[in-house]
């Protein structure tokens, strides 16, 4: 038995959980110390304590999974989900006559952290699953935190997601099988150090053979995908297009990755259309993969050219991901500069701001680095609704940024 349970929509189900950035909805292991107040008062990542609550930890309850009654690759149009106990009707997923435009609910501003673990059958839970889920569902900016196994896994359906973060998940970012026919759009995968690939694709699965015609495209566009960690012992993380697979991928970038990172394999049975891939490396091009189509569109840069990629801005401030990439040491916050002041420091709640030229922007950030609060376009800031303690003020003017420890009393 494993003390961990799942999230499951079934068939004719909806789920309805629409955040919004200012109050995005959670899901997470009862052992995070996040609270709703935190999150009502604009604090996203609590002040973890102890191995459990890291925001690296993975497996602590299952994750979400919605299952609809769309097209689905398989040989009779449905399928049971793995990862949960077999012999339940409401695991199947998929329909032996199709509803593509079904309406499974609304998925908006959701983090969904530290799932994957395994309840039955020894398969891990996906940190999002989609088996099936029809183009009337709304899935639009969604963060998955450290999930162990895939972040998100489609299983056929028609269902679009756009801006879609992963981070640290163990298996795949993006895994697509039996069919999938949606589009993924605006994702931002950060690889953990012992992540497998970026992408890991299927087509359908209607026979045995590994030659089945007929397949049904998806599109997977405008992907930003960095190496968060040292990965320098796993080296064919860039993705895996296997049998049967057919889509059209463009825009996708990626950097931070390890000398030597590869294309695991690209299949001669797929037909999937490449365009505008950029890797931010030094390896050649031929090193990564030997593929005709991909390096037909891809090239080696340098660094990573203006507006391509993920849509980065529209995961500021409401994600975890924020404590990960901006994490701020007091060693090295900036000495505020004399033509900048902030006072009164401690506060007990409004802070004024000193400079001698126009204040564009003000930041309160927590000492993970997660943003507390922030204003544009004034002189002072009110933190009075935060906690007490230490955090970040980081000040923007026409000339300068300028950092300072503050301290709330």
């Amino acid at each position: 038995a494993v003390d961990a349970t799942a999230l499951v929509v079934a068939r004719g189900g909806k789920i309805e959980a629409a955040g919004t950035a200012e109050k995005p909805i959670v899901f997470t292991t009862e052992f995070d110390d996040l609270t709703a107040a935190d999150v009502v008062a604009g604090i996203y990542v609590s002040t973890f304590s102890g191995t459990a609550n890291d925001l690296t930890t993975r497996g602590m309850w299952g994750g979400i999974i919605v299952l609809g009654n769309a097209t689905v690759g398989t040989a009779n149009g449905t399928a049971s989900i793995e990862g949960i106990a077999e012999g339940f009707d409401f695991t199947t997923y998929g329909n032996a006559t199709p509803v593509d435009n079904e309406n499974s609910g609304t998925m908006t501003y959701l983090s969904i952290r530290h799932g994957g673990a395994t309840i039955a059958n020894g398969d891990e839970i996906n940190g999002l699953t989609l088996g099936g889920v029809g183009s009337g569902t709304t899935i639009e900016h969604i963060e998955i935190i450290s999930n162990d196994d895939d972040g998100i896994e489609f299983f056929g359906g028609t269902v679009d997601v756009d801006h879609l973060l992963i981070f640290n998940q163990t298996d795949d970012a993006i895994d697509i099988d039996q069919d999938y026919s949606g589009t993924v759009t605006n994702a931002y995968v950060a690889m953990g150090e012992d992540s497998d690939n970026v992408f890991e694709i299927d087509g359908n699965e209607k026979t045995s053979g590994a030659t089945e015609a007929d397949t049904i495209a998806h599109t997977v566009t405008n992907i930003t995908a960095y190496q968060e960690f040292n990965n320098s012992a796993k080296l064919d993380q860039y993705g895996h297009w296997k049998d049967n697979a057919k889509g059209t991928y463009s825009n996708v970038v990626y950097k931070g990755f390890a000398a030597g990172t590869r294309i695991e394999a690209i299949t001669s049975n797929t037909d999937i259309t490449f365009s505008n891939f950029d890797f931010v490396t030094s390896d050649a091009l031929s090193a990564i993969t030997t593929d005709t189509d991909l390096t037909a569109a891809a090239e080696v840069i340098s660094t990573q050219a203006s507006g391509t990629g993920a849509n980065e801005s529209e995961f500021d401030g409401w994600t975890a991901y924020d404590f990960v990439k901006n994490t701020l040491s007091f060693e090295d916050v900036l000495k505020v500069q004399s033509t900048v002041s902030f006072y009164p420091n401690p506060t007990n709640g409004v802070v004024n701001i000193g400079s001698e030229t126009r204040v564009n922007e003000i930041s309160v950030y927590a000492i993970t680095g997660q943003l507390v609060k922030k204003v544009i376009g004034t002189n002072s800031i009110n933190i009075e609704e935060v906690r007490p303690g230490i955090y970040i003020i980081e000040v923007s003017t026409d000339g300068q940024k300028v950092q300072g420890k503050l301290i709330r009393k």
